[in-house]
């Protein structure tokens, strides 16, 4: 067992995660602070970091220094940016940090920080092609990713602090400086002009900010910030918004924190010129970044895997499954024959290959709620799917997998669905329960949760449906528990099914 603090020193925050990794490689975050710093308030054209920001800056480190040591971290790493990287006084700062408070930082280039930003989005957000953007408080990271690569990147520096103090603060000329400073570092991109219709991922503690208002404002606070999608519009609407509102009463509305008001303008200025530019509909958001892709670095060196997961949902649902002690094996063989039931229905359920992804996902995850009890593990398994960062999924696909998860016991499902029917229709509840007897019928089918049925064949012959089953001897466990989900599924699909023991293979 390991623990990890990782350290992201920027121009307007201060960020620690502390991450636990278990002996059976499966991982998870402990805890996250965070400290508003400010650090490159006021640097200047002659670019130094003044004493009060300083001052700021090493009381929370010391503040992250006890916390590391209360956690026990192995691991400590200490990542500086744009306002150190930038900074003239940069080894004078860095040796007072290491004389009062013992951290060694490691100073990013803006390429290095680009990177890891990269990598923290791709091992969790499941996306081919995309422009990534992380705002930060000094500087704009742009990454362009193309078939899951990191093609080109480059660190442009203005950001929501840089952009508010330099340009923003002058008012209405202020702003037109700005926008005009910002096209010129995007007209010196060669490659940017080529990504018209690329979908673009946000990072950083204003883009956040615009995802927490949208939530609040469509009442959605159920969801993840990770892989939210908010549509360009609302972007130019709070732009506007933020325009014509003090800071002191912008930082009433729900979702702006007091303590990043004032900088919100400069820093929704440059994703809103970028989605303009590349006629982008929607932002996604990201919840990792830079912090995210350095952990990724060092755990995927220790277990000898590459840097970059070949597929973000299946070792997301890995590290859940150890996690949680699922029983893999059982899980295994449900989703096995849960897919060969979906494939070989497809005449009689309809359902879409975007169902397949659900019946995928929560067939490894149905018994998760076993990790509290086993009475009422359906409904805990709810809980879960919806609370444990699940990746490779959008939020609409959580709640799905999350329903799947509650409805796959022949029982009531004890939730309160109302708050996720913005998201996910009652009709669209209902198709999911509809599928989820695909997947129940699926676990009974393993009853003994020993992979007796070695496989299943299924006949289609109009309203008759037979489901031929493969095992060393008769199944009659399994045989006897599917048959409640059997004459479920006939009555809603109007279908007549029988089960059939036929041999061995």
């Amino acid at each position: 067992m390991e623990r990890y603090a990782i350290i992201d020193l920027g121009s307007n925050s201060v960020r620690m995660n502390i991450v636990h990794v278990n002996k059976d490689g499966s991982y998870t975050l402990l805890d996250q602070a965070k400290e508003m710093v400010r650090l490159s308030e006021d640097m200047g054209d002659e670019k130094t970091l003044k004493p009060e920001p300083i001052r700021r800056t090493i009381d929370a480190l010391k503040l992250l220094k006890k916390l590391s040591i209360a956690y026990e971290a192995d691991h400590v790493y200490a990542l500086a940016t744009a306002a150190v990287r930038m900074a003239e006084n940069q080894d004078e700062f860095l040796e007072r940090v290491k004389n009062e408070v013992g951290f060694d930082f490691i100073v990013l280039s803006g390429e290095e920080e680009a990177y890891y930003d990269y990598i923290g989005v791709i091992n969790t957000v499941d996306i081919d092609n995309c422009l990534i953007v992380d705002i930060g408080g000094g500087s704009t990271e742009l990454i362009w990713v193309e078939n899951r690569e990191h093609r080109a990147a480059v660190s442009l520096p203005i950001g929501s602090v840089v952009l508010t103090e330099n340009y923003v603060n002058a008012g209405k000329k202020g702003l037109e400086l700005a926008v005009d400073a910002i096209k010129a570092h995007m007209k010196a991109i060669p490659w940017l002009k080529n990504l018209k219709g690329i979908p673009v991922v946000g990072l950083g503690g204003v883009i956040r900010t615009l995802a927490k208002v949208d939530r609040h404002q469509n009442n959605l606070q159920a969801l993840y910030l990770h892989n939210y999608r908010i549509p360009r519009k609302f972007c130019d609407r709070m732009f506007n918004k933020i325009l014509s509102t003090e800071s002191a009463e912008l930082s009433k509305v729900n979702g702006i924190n007091k303590k990043r008001a004032d900088i919100m303008a400069g820093g929704i200025l440059p994703i809103k010129m970028i989605m303009e530019t590349l006629e982008a509909e929607e932002l996604i958001i990201s919840g990792n970044g830079l912090r995210d892709g350095w952990f990724f670095k060092q755990y995927n060196e220790a277990i000898k895997e590459p840097i970059r997961f070949p597929d973000v949902l299946d070792h997301s649902l890995e590290n859940i499954s150890k996690r949680y002690n699922i029983n893999l094996a059982h899980s295994l063989q449900v989703r096995k024959l849960s897919l060969k039931l979906f494939d070989s229905l497809k005449i009689i359920h309809g359902f879409t290959d975007e169902y397949r992804t659900l019946l995928y996902a929560s067939s490894i995850l149905h018994d998760i709620g076993m990790h509290i009890e086993y009475y009422n593990h359906h409904t805990h398994g709810f809980y879960l799917a919806m609370n444990s960062r699940l990746n490779g999924l959008t939020n609409a696909q959580i709640i799905a997998c999350a329903y799947l998860i509650g409805m796959h016991r022949n029982e009531k499902l004890k939730v309160d669905l109302n708050p996720f029917e913005i998201v996910v229709s009652k009709r669209e509840f209902k198709r999911l329960s509809d599928l989820a007897l695909i997947l129940g019928l699926s676990e009974k089918l393993d009853r003994s949760e020993s992979g007796t049925i070695q496989d299943l064949e299924v006949e289609v012959q109009g309203t008759e449906v037979k489901l031929n089953l493969y095992a060393e001897s008769e199944p009659t466990l399994e045989m006897i528990a599917a048959q409640d989900y059997i004459e479920k599924f006939g009555a809603n699909f109007n279908v007549d099914v029988s089960i059939h023991y036929v041999g061995t293979l």
